[in-house]
């Protein structure tokens, strides 16, 4: 019976946890003026954008699952960061709303990661 409820408790945390609402934005030796291509693709909760190369769009997603995260706070951090790591800071962490961001920028490759997910307190509620 034991064996059972752990089981249980396992893969009931593992399905929670594939369904948090996550974003992760890869920003690629972008110009001053913005990106050349920007991608986005979105499974359930989860959404990805790339954006790589000297252009004229800006990296912003045109839209998110309904009910995960809200669109306006997403590219708020994005916009965010971009500032950030034009001021030369490579790495950070930032909260908007309900939503938490965290980057890093390899001066190397000049590629920056920025994971955002919902604080643990809002998906307690």
């Amino acid at each position: 019976m034991r064996i059972l409820v752990a089981i249980s408790i396992f893969l009931f945390t593992t399905i929670l946890k594939a369904t948090e609402p996550k974003v992760v934005v890869q920003l690629t030796k972008g110009g001053p003026f913005g990106y050349k291509d920007v991608r986005e693709s979105h499974s359930e909760c989860y959404s990805d954008i790339s954006c790589e190369g000297k252009g004229f769009s800006a990296c912003r997603f045109e839209l998110l699952a309904p009910g995960c995260m809200d669109i306006h706070d997403v590219n708020s951090i994005i916009a965010q960061v971009e500032k950030a790591i034009k001021k030369r800071k490579r790495s950070g962490s930032l909260e908007v709303s309900d939503i938490k961001a965290e980057w890093k920028y390899d001066r190397k490759t000049k590629i920056a990661t920025i994971t955002i997910t919902l604080k643990t307190s809002s998906l307690q509620n």
